[in-house]
């Protein structure tokens, strides 16, 4: 099924870089969310953003890869979403473009076996980044600081698992892949809670 996408309200953006035609007005779009079940299985989470002209009638040029996930299979799985999708053609031809986010699908009943593949990954592809920039690093933040809370924590004591989390980041990555069936946030509880 088409996914109907706005236009997202007017931002002030860089322009893309000139073609040899005539520039086309960049029109960003609120991002939307992307599913791969094979980018899934293999660990993969990330960011793609594409582009694609629309012409005034509606008909689209080419959907391309502006900026990469690093993926193939999340950033073919962004390619045919807004390959599908339904753009409002604006007055004059316009360029879209659209992040698409491919996040660690069900955070709350996540394994460690999705854990450990999806922190590996992103280990391998991003090796200029920290983990603490991923969706998954700070959910797991904001659990465990709410897990305190909970239990009585207030302050300064309520925040010690956000400073303890990146040193314990690879021994949890360890430990899951060790016990790849548990629930990641018992394990996560178990070393940090």
């Amino acid at each position: 099924m088409p996914v109907a996408l706005e236009p997202a309200p007017p931002v002030v953006e860089a322009a893309v870089p000139a073609a040899p035609e005539a520039a086309l007005p960049v029109r960003p779009v609120r991002p939307v969310s992307g599913y791969s079940e094979a980018g899934l299985a293999a660990g993969h989470t990330g960011t793609a953003v594409v582009e694609v002209d629309v012409q005034p009638d509606g008909t689209k040029g080419q959907v391309a890869i502006a900026v990469s996930s690093r993926s193939d299979l999340l950033d073919a799985e962004a390619i045919s979403m807004i390959t599908g999708a339904t753009l409002r053609p604006q007055a004059v031809p316009t360029r879209y473009r659209i992040e698409v986010k491919f996040d660690p699908s069900n955070f709350l009943e996540m394994k460690c076996r999705d854990f450990a593949l999806q922190s590996r990954w992103f280990a391998a592809t991003w090796p200029e980044k920290s983990p603490t920039e991923t969706t998954l690093y700070r959910a797991s933040v904001g659990a465990m600081t709410l897990v305190a809370m909970n239990g009585g924590a207030a302050g300064v004591e309520a925040l010690r698992p956000v400073r303890e989390m990146e040193a314990q980041w690879p021994r949890l990555i360890v430990e899951c892949e060790r016990e790849p069936d548990r629930p990641y946030l018992q394990m996560l509880a178990r070393l940090i809670g």
